[in-house]
Protein backbone atom coordinates (compact mmCIF):
# COMPACT_ATOMS: atom_id res chain seq x y z
CA UNK A 1 0.00 0.00 0.00
CA UNK A 2 1.58 3.57 -0.81
CA UNK A 3 0.38 7.30 0.46
CA UNK A 4 0.42 10.05 -1.60
CA UNK A 5 0.83 13.67 -0.21
CA UNK A 6 0.68 17.17 -1.87
CA UNK A 7 1.30 20.38 -1.47
CA UNK A 8 1.79 23.41 -3.50
CA UNK A 9 3.81 26.74 -2.49
CA UNK A 10 0.44 28.64 -2.15
CA UNK A 11 -0.94 26.18 0.20
CA UNK A 12 2.07 25.81 2.24
CA UNK A 13 1.27 28.14 4.53
CA UNK A 14 -2.87 27.12 5.15
CA UNK A 15 -4.31 24.88 8.16
CA UNK A 16 -4.63 21.44 6.59
CA UNK A 17 -3.06 21.19 3.91
CA UNK A 18 0.58 20.72 5.24
CA UNK A 19 2.65 17.53 4.08
CA UNK A 20 2.81 16.48 8.15
CA UNK A 21 -0.93 16.88 8.17
CA UNK A 22 -1.85 14.62 5.26
CA UNK A 23 1.03 11.99 6.59
CA UNK A 24 -0.71 11.59 9.91
CA UNK A 25 -4.53 11.60 8.55
CA UNK A 26 -3.59 9.02 6.00
CA UNK A 27 -1.59 6.58 8.88
CA UNK A 28 -4.85 7.17 10.96
CA UNK A 29 -7.12 6.29 8.55
CA UNK A 30 -5.06 2.93 7.23
CA UNK A 31 -4.91 2.14 11.17
CA UNK A 32 -8.85 2.50 11.59
CA UNK A 33 -9.09 0.27 8.51
CA UNK A 34 -7.05 -2.15 10.11
CA UNK A 35 -4.44 -1.84 6.98
CA UNK A 36 -0.54 -1.57 7.24
CA UNK A 37 1.05 1.82 7.49
CA UNK A 38 1.24 3.20 3.73
CA UNK A 39 4.65 3.65 2.06
CA UNK A 40 4.57 7.61 1.58
CA UNK A 41 5.45 9.58 -1.46
CA UNK A 42 5.51 13.70 -1.16
CA UNK A 43 5.84 16.35 -3.75
CA UNK A 44 6.78 19.55 -1.73
CA UNK A 45 5.68 22.46 -3.77
CA UNK A 46 4.50 21.04 -6.57
CA UNK A 47 0.46 22.31 -8.30
CA UNK A 48 -1.91 20.06 -9.31
CA UNK A 49 -2.61 21.71 -12.40
CA UNK A 50 -0.62 18.49 -14.13
CA UNK A 51 0.74 15.45 -13.30
CA UNK A 52 4.20 16.73 -13.96
CA UNK A 53 5.65 15.63 -10.32
CA UNK A 54 8.58 13.61 -9.39
CA UNK A 55 7.38 11.58 -6.64
CA UNK A 56 4.23 10.71 -8.67
CA UNK A 57 5.92 9.95 -11.73
CA UNK A 58 7.74 7.23 -9.31
CA UNK A 59 4.75 5.94 -7.46
CA UNK A 60 2.79 5.12 -11.04
CA UNK A 61 6.44 3.53 -12.22
CA UNK A 62 6.45 1.61 -8.96
CA UNK A 63 2.82 0.83 -9.48
CA UNK A 64 3.50 -0.56 -13.30
CA UNK A 65 5.50 -3.28 -11.43
CA UNK A 66 3.11 -4.11 -9.13
CA UNK A 67 4.45 -3.00 -6.16
CA UNK A 68 1.64 -1.68 -4.84
CA UNK A 69 -2.74 -2.45 -5.11
CA UNK A 70 -4.35 0.41 -3.39
CA UNK A 71 -3.03 4.10 -3.74
CA UNK A 72 -4.44 6.47 -0.95
CA UNK A 73 -4.69 10.19 -0.70
CA UNK A 74 -6.14 12.51 1.99
CA UNK A 75 -8.54 14.39 -0.85
CA UNK A 76 -9.59 13.81 -4.26
CA UNK A 77 -7.48 17.71 -5.54
CA UNK A 78 -3.97 15.80 -3.78
CA UNK A 79 -3.85 13.72 -7.09
CA UNK A 80 -5.13 16.30 -9.58
CA UNK A 81 -7.62 19.31 -9.95
CA UNK A 82 -8.55 17.94 -13.55
CA UNK A 83 -10.89 15.67 -14.04
CA UNK A 84 -9.27 14.56 -17.42
CA UNK A 85 -5.67 13.72 -15.41
CA UNK A 86 -7.90 11.92 -12.53
CA UNK A 87 -9.53 9.65 -14.87
CA UNK A 88 -6.39 8.60 -16.49
CA UNK A 89 -4.75 8.38 -13.67
CA UNK A 90 -7.39 5.46 -12.60
CA UNK A 91 -7.37 3.87 -15.52
CA UNK A 92 -3.90 3.50 -15.46
CA UNK A 93 -4.35 1.90 -11.84
CA UNK A 94 -6.53 -0.28 -12.87
CA UNK A 95 -4.53 -1.33 -15.90
CA UNK A 96 -1.86 -2.61 -13.42
CA UNK A 97 -4.28 -4.34 -11.04
CA UNK A 98 -4.44 -1.09 -8.37
CA UNK A 99 -7.36 0.20 -6.52
CA UNK A 100 -7.73 4.03 -5.53
CA UNK A 101 -9.11 5.64 -2.15
CA UNK A 102 -9.85 9.02 -1.02
CA UNK A 103 -9.47 9.35 3.21
CA UNK A 104 -11.96 12.01 2.84
CA UNK A 105 -14.41 11.70 0.23
CA UNK A 106 -14.65 7.43 0.68
CA UNK A 107 -15.24 6.10 -2.04
CA UNK A 108 -14.22 2.77 -4.20
CA UNK A 109 -13.46 2.72 -7.52
CA UNK A 110 -13.92 -0.73 -8.40
CA UNK A 111 -17.63 -0.25 -8.69
CA UNK A 112 -19.56 1.93 -11.41
CA UNK A 113 -21.23 4.12 -8.30
CA UNK A 114 -17.31 4.86 -7.08
CA UNK A 115 -16.65 5.58 -10.74
CA UNK A 116 -19.56 7.97 -10.33
CA UNK A 117 -18.87 9.68 -7.14
CA UNK A 118 -14.95 10.10 -8.89
CA UNK A 119 -16.42 11.64 -11.94
CA UNK A 120 -18.80 14.18 -9.86
CA UNK A 121 -15.73 14.37 -7.53
CA UNK A 122 -13.51 15.74 -10.20
CA UNK A 123 -15.52 18.10 -12.30
CA UNK A 124 -16.07 19.98 -8.69
CA UNK A 125 -11.81 20.08 -8.14
CA UNK A 126 -11.49 20.97 -11.82
CA UNK A 127 -14.41 23.68 -11.22
CA UNK A 128 -12.66 25.08 -8.34
CA UNK A 129 -9.36 25.64 -9.89
CA UNK A 130 -10.90 27.10 -13.08
CA UNK A 131 -12.39 29.65 -10.95
CA UNK A 132 -9.48 30.52 -8.73
CA UNK A 133 -7.63 30.63 -11.89
CA UNK A 134 -9.74 33.20 -13.19
CA UNK A 135 -9.77 35.11 -9.82
CA UNK A 136 -5.81 35.26 -10.49
CA UNK A 137 -6.23 36.98 -13.68
CA UNK A 138 -8.28 38.61 -13.34
CA UNK A 139 -6.62 40.41 -10.10
CA UNK A 140 -3.20 40.35 -12.90
CA UNK A 141 -4.91 42.28 -15.23
CA UNK A 142 -6.07 45.51 -12.69
CA UNK A 143 -2.49 45.16 -11.38
CA UNK A 144 -1.22 45.71 -14.77
CA UNK A 145 -3.63 48.30 -15.54
CA UNK A 146 -2.17 50.25 -12.45
CA UNK A 147 1.14 50.06 -13.85
CA UNK A 148 2.56 50.41 -9.98
CA UNK A 149 3.94 46.79 -10.00
CA UNK A 150 5.87 44.26 -12.26
CA UNK A 151 3.85 41.16 -12.58
CA UNK A 152 5.61 39.37 -15.72
CA UNK A 153 9.22 38.11 -15.99
CA UNK A 154 11.70 40.56 -17.02
CA UNK A 155 13.27 40.58 -20.43
CA UNK A 156 17.14 40.87 -21.88
CA UNK A 157 18.16 44.45 -20.20
CA UNK A 158 16.07 45.08 -17.14
CA UNK A 159 15.75 43.40 -13.39
CA UNK A 160 12.50 43.60 -11.48
CA UNK A 161 13.26 45.61 -7.83
CA UNK A 162 10.92 46.50 -5.73
CA UNK A 163 8.01 46.03 -8.31
CA UNK A 164 9.83 47.93 -10.53
CA UNK A 165 11.83 47.54 -13.58
CA UNK A 166 15.36 48.12 -13.33
CA UNK A 167 17.74 48.30 -15.91
CA UNK A 168 20.38 46.07 -15.73
CA UNK A 169 23.44 47.94 -17.42
CA UNK A 170 25.53 44.54 -18.70
CA UNK A 171 22.73 43.23 -20.51
CA UNK A 172 21.74 46.39 -21.21
CA UNK A 173 25.27 47.56 -22.79
CA UNK A 174 24.53 44.36 -24.82
CA UNK A 175 21.28 45.56 -26.06
CA UNK A 176 23.01 48.65 -27.41
CA UNK A 177 25.36 46.84 -29.27
CA UNK A 178 22.69 44.25 -31.04
CA UNK A 179 21.02 47.56 -32.07
CA UNK A 180 24.22 48.99 -33.29
CA UNK A 181 24.86 45.49 -35.49
CA UNK A 182 21.28 45.70 -37.09
CA UNK A 183 21.53 49.50 -38.31
CA UNK A 184 24.93 48.41 -39.64
CA UNK A 185 23.61 45.63 -41.57
CA UNK A 186 23.99 42.43 -39.72
CA UNK A 187 21.19 40.23 -39.31
CA UNK A 188 19.86 38.08 -36.27
CA UNK A 189 21.61 34.53 -37.36
CA UNK A 190 25.23 37.05 -37.33
CA UNK A 191 24.53 39.07 -34.02
CA UNK A 192 23.59 35.68 -32.31
CA UNK A 193 26.95 34.26 -33.49
CA UNK A 194 28.86 37.25 -32.19
CA UNK A 195 27.19 36.84 -29.18
CA UNK A 196 27.66 33.15 -28.71
CA UNK A 197 31.21 33.98 -29.43
CA UNK A 198 31.85 36.54 -26.82
CA UNK A 199 30.52 34.01 -24.00
CA UNK A 200 27.54 36.42 -23.63
CA UNK A 201 24.08 34.46 -22.63
CA UNK A 202 20.34 34.60 -22.74
CA UNK A 203 18.45 35.72 -19.20
CA UNK A 204 18.34 32.09 -18.70
CA UNK A 205 22.35 31.46 -19.69
CA UNK A 206 21.47 29.58 -22.78
CA UNK A 207 23.10 30.46 -26.09
CA UNK A 208 21.49 33.15 -28.66
CA UNK A 209 19.45 31.87 -31.57
CA UNK A 210 18.29 34.36 -34.27
CA UNK A 211 15.22 33.95 -33.38
CA UNK A 212 15.65 34.61 -29.64
CA UNK A 213 17.49 38.14 -31.04
CA UNK A 214 14.20 38.95 -33.57
CA UNK A 215 11.99 38.79 -30.56
CA UNK A 216 14.04 40.95 -27.84
CA UNK A 217 14.96 43.75 -30.55
CA UNK A 218 11.24 43.44 -31.32
CA UNK A 219 10.12 43.99 -27.33
CA UNK A 220 8.26 47.58 -26.41
CA UNK A 221 10.00 47.13 -23.09
CA UNK A 222 13.10 48.30 -24.63
CA UNK A 223 11.77 51.96 -25.65
CA UNK A 224 9.85 52.18 -22.16
CA UNK A 225 6.43 50.57 -22.56
CA UNK A 226 5.65 48.41 -20.95
CA UNK A 227 2.98 46.26 -22.28
CA UNK A 228 0.79 43.17 -20.78
CA UNK A 229 -1.50 40.08 -21.36
CA UNK A 230 -0.48 40.02 -25.01
CA UNK A 231 -0.10 36.33 -25.10
CA UNK A 232 -1.96 33.18 -23.83
CA UNK A 233 -1.20 29.44 -23.29
CA UNK A 234 -3.32 26.97 -24.46
CA UNK A 235 -1.75 23.68 -23.48
CA UNK A 236 2.03 23.68 -24.74
CA UNK A 237 0.82 26.01 -27.44
CA UNK A 238 1.27 30.41 -27.05
CA UNK A 239 -0.87 32.35 -28.70
CA UNK A 240 -1.61 36.05 -29.46
CA UNK A 241 -4.41 38.00 -28.74
CA UNK A 242 -6.18 40.55 -30.85
CA UNK A 243 -4.11 44.18 -30.34
CA UNK A 244 -6.96 45.63 -28.22
CA UNK A 245 -6.97 43.27 -25.79
CA UNK A 246 -3.41 44.09 -25.04
CA UNK A 247 -2.74 46.61 -21.59
CA UNK A 248 0.00 48.94 -22.99
CA UNK A 249 1.30 51.92 -20.62
CA UNK A 250 3.49 53.88 -22.81
CA UNK A 251 6.69 55.93 -20.91
CA UNK A 252 6.35 53.27 -18.17
CA UNK A 253 9.57 52.77 -17.43
CA UNK A 254 13.56 53.98 -18.47
CA UNK A 255 14.12 52.89 -22.07
CA UNK A 256 17.26 51.14 -23.21
CA UNK A 257 16.52 52.62 -27.30
CA UNK A 258 14.99 55.61 -28.43
CA UNK A 259 12.01 55.00 -30.36
CA UNK A 260 13.62 56.31 -34.00
CA UNK A 261 16.31 53.15 -33.76
CA UNK A 262 13.58 50.67 -32.40
CA UNK A 263 11.23 51.95 -35.43
CA UNK A 264 14.16 51.80 -37.64
CA UNK A 265 15.01 48.27 -36.53
CA UNK A 266 11.93 47.00 -36.94
CA UNK A 267 11.72 48.70 -40.65
CA UNK A 268 14.89 46.71 -41.12
CA UNK A 269 13.19 43.13 -39.68
CA UNK A 270 10.13 43.39 -41.67
CA UNK A 271 12.16 44.08 -45.25
CA UNK A 272 14.40 40.84 -44.52
CA UNK A 273 11.35 39.11 -43.80
CA UNK A 274 9.87 40.09 -46.83
CA UNK A 275 12.96 39.37 -48.92
CA UNK A 276 14.25 35.88 -47.29
CA UNK A 277 15.21 33.42 -49.77
CA UNK A 278 16.42 30.68 -47.46
CA UNK A 279 13.84 28.70 -45.05
CA UNK A 280 13.33 25.55 -43.15
CA UNK A 281 11.27 23.34 -45.04
CA UNK A 282 10.57 19.76 -42.43
CA UNK A 283 7.85 18.19 -44.43
CA UNK A 284 10.45 17.89 -47.61
CA UNK A 285 13.24 15.64 -46.32
CA UNK A 286 12.79 12.50 -45.29
CA UNK A 287 15.61 12.24 -42.32
CA UNK A 288 15.07 15.37 -40.82
CA UNK A 289 16.09 14.87 -36.88
CA UNK A 290 17.82 11.46 -37.71
CA UNK A 291 21.07 12.77 -39.21
CA UNK A 292 23.77 14.05 -36.49
CA UNK A 293 26.68 16.75 -37.47
CA UNK A 294 29.55 14.72 -36.71
CA UNK A 295 31.62 17.75 -35.56
CA UNK A 296 29.43 19.13 -33.01
CA UNK A 297 26.67 16.47 -32.07
CA UNK A 298 23.69 18.93 -33.23
CA UNK A 299 20.74 18.30 -35.63
CA UNK A 300 21.26 18.30 -39.69
CA UNK A 301 17.25 20.19 -40.57
CA UNK A 302 16.72 20.35 -44.14
CA UNK A 303 17.54 24.35 -45.60
CA UNK A 304 16.63 25.26 -49.43
CA UNK A 305 18.68 27.66 -50.98
CA UNK A 306 18.57 29.62 -53.92
CA UNK A 307 21.10 31.93 -56.24
CA UNK A 308 19.70 34.91 -57.80
CA UNK A 309 16.09 32.86 -57.87
CA UNK A 310 18.01 30.20 -60.06
CA UNK A 311 19.87 27.15 -58.87
CA UNK A 312 17.73 25.87 -56.24
CA UNK A 313 19.44 23.56 -53.72
CA UNK A 314 17.88 21.09 -51.06
CA UNK A 315 20.51 20.21 -48.52
CA UNK A 316 21.29 19.15 -45.22
CA UNK A 317 23.04 21.93 -42.68
CA UNK A 318 23.75 21.40 -39.39
CA UNK A 319 21.03 23.52 -37.27
CA UNK A 320 24.00 24.74 -34.39
CA UNK A 321 25.20 26.73 -37.55
CA UNK A 322 21.85 27.53 -38.61
CA UNK A 323 20.52 29.24 -35.47
CA UNK A 324 23.16 29.74 -33.07
CA UNK A 325 26.44 30.46 -35.12
CA UNK A 326 27.97 27.71 -33.99
CA UNK A 327 30.25 24.92 -35.42
CA UNK A 328 30.16 26.06 -39.94
CA UNK A 329 28.74 25.35 -42.32
CA UNK A 330 29.00 21.56 -44.57
CA UNK A 331 26.16 20.43 -46.06
CA UNK A 332 25.13 17.39 -47.63
CA UNK A 333 22.65 17.44 -50.63
CA UNK A 334 19.24 16.07 -49.90
CA UNK A 335 18.30 13.69 -53.07
CA UNK A 336 22.06 12.06 -53.41
CA UNK A 337 21.76 11.17 -49.55
CA UNK A 338 18.02 9.67 -49.13
CA UNK A 339 18.30 8.01 -52.85
CA UNK A 340 21.22 6.42 -51.20
CA UNK A 341 19.92 5.37 -47.73
CA UNK A 342 16.77 4.09 -49.58
CA UNK A 343 18.87 1.96 -52.17
CA UNK A 344 20.99 0.74 -48.96
CA UNK A 345 17.46 -0.40 -47.47
CA UNK A 346 16.34 -2.15 -50.23
CA UNK A 347 19.69 -3.76 -50.43
CA UNK A 348 19.92 -5.35 -47.51
CA UNK A 349 16.20 -6.40 -47.60
CA UNK A 350 16.87 -8.43 -50.57
CA UNK A 351 20.41 -9.63 -49.42
CA UNK A 352 19.42 -10.74 -45.62
CA UNK A 353 17.67 -13.83 -44.84
CA UNK A 354 15.88 -12.56 -41.79
CA UNK A 355 12.79 -10.40 -41.55
CA UNK A 356 12.87 -6.57 -41.96
CA UNK A 357 10.39 -4.64 -40.04
CA UNK A 358 10.00 -1.22 -41.63
CA UNK A 359 7.60 1.67 -39.65
CA UNK A 360 6.26 4.16 -41.73
CA UNK A 361 4.62 7.24 -41.65
CA UNK A 362 2.22 8.82 -44.39
CA UNK A 363 2.31 12.81 -44.64
CA UNK A 364 -0.44 15.18 -44.52
CA UNK A 365 1.43 17.48 -46.98
CA UNK A 366 -0.14 17.91 -49.92
CA UNK A 367 3.37 19.00 -51.41
CA UNK A 368 4.72 15.77 -51.40
CA UNK A 369 2.53 13.82 -53.51
CA UNK A 370 4.16 13.90 -56.51
CA UNK A 371 7.21 12.28 -54.02
CA UNK A 372 7.75 9.35 -52.10
CA UNK A 373 4.50 8.96 -49.33
CA UNK A 374 6.56 7.84 -46.43
CA UNK A 375 9.52 8.64 -44.43
CA UNK A 376 11.35 5.83 -42.06
CA UNK A 377 10.62 6.14 -38.40
CA UNK A 378 11.98 2.88 -37.23
CA UNK A 379 14.13 -0.18 -39.03
CA UNK A 380 14.81 -2.98 -36.66
CA UNK A 381 15.90 -6.86 -37.43
CA UNK A 382 13.50 -9.20 -36.08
Amino acid sequence: MAGYIRVSTEEQAEKGFSLEEQRDRLVAYCKAMGWPAPTIYEDDGYSAKDLRRPELTRLLSDVKTEKYTLIITTKLDRLSRRLFDILSVIDYLEKHNCSYVSATEAFDTTTPAGRMTLQILGMVAEFERERISERVRDNMRSIARKGEKIISRPCFGYEVKNGSLEINLEESLAVLQMAKWVLEGHGAWEIAKRLNERGITTKDGNQWQDRVVRELLKRETLVGDFVYNRTYRKGTRIFTRPEEEWIRIENHHEPILDRDTFDAIQKIFQSRKQSASRYVDETNYLLTGLLVCTHCGGKMVGRKDSKHGKNIYYRYVCNTYMKKGGCYFHHLLRDDLESAIIGEIKRITIANTNDLEIAVAKTNSEKRADKLPFKIAFVNWI
